[in-house]
């Protein structure tokens, strides 16, 4: 018993030597790989999400609301937001996890310098309609799956003499 103790805790300290940290090091090389990959700066996507949507709530409760309260949301919306950013760098901290979960320091500085490259920056600029346009091609091959698919499960109950039964009303 007590060699198999001796194993798990000595494993568990060789475990956690090897373990990447999340150091100074590489927090910086996750702000770096941010920034680069951020083309849709976060931030503006969000005060604009959300002026949006208070704004259209504002206008559904009260059709007849002052304008100037409209104009209101968009300050009030960025000021949270950016306060958010600049005293405690919330979104960058829970950022620092995934990617840290993700990616060791030699794949950081991978993707950074594959993303300060002309083929990174196009991919930066190409990839979100890339992955759009073959969501739309992925949904529409299997959509087009669906009736071939029914036909063949049909066919092979009949075949193995499977019956179902329409549902009763």
């Amino acid at each position: 018993m007590k060699r198999v103790i001796v194993l798990l805790v000595g494993m568990s300290l060789f475990t956690g030597a090897l373990a990447d940290e999340l150091d100074r090091q590489k927090k910086k090389l996750i702000d770096e790989l941010i920034l680069l990959i951020d083309t849709n700066d976060t931030a503006e996507y969000f005060k604009k999400k959300y002026t949006e949507k208070y704004t259209a709530m504002l206008k559904e409760r009260a059709p007849d609301i002052d304008a100037k309260a409209l104009s209101l949301i968009p300050v009030i919306t960025a000021d949270l937001i950016d306060s958010e950013i600049a005293q405690k760098n919330s979104l960058n901290e829970d950022l620092y996890l995934v990617f840290h979960r993700e990616f060791n320091k030699k794949e950081l500085k991978q993707l950074v310098k594959f993303y300060r490259s002309a083929t990174g920056q196009k991919a930066l600029e190409k990839l979100p309609d890339v992955i759009y346009q073959s969501g739309i091609v992925a949904r529409n091959w299997g959509n087009a799956l669906e009736v071939p698919l029914r036909n063949r499960i049909s066919e092979r109950f009949k075949q193995e003499n499977i019956a179902i039964a329409a549902p009763q009303p």
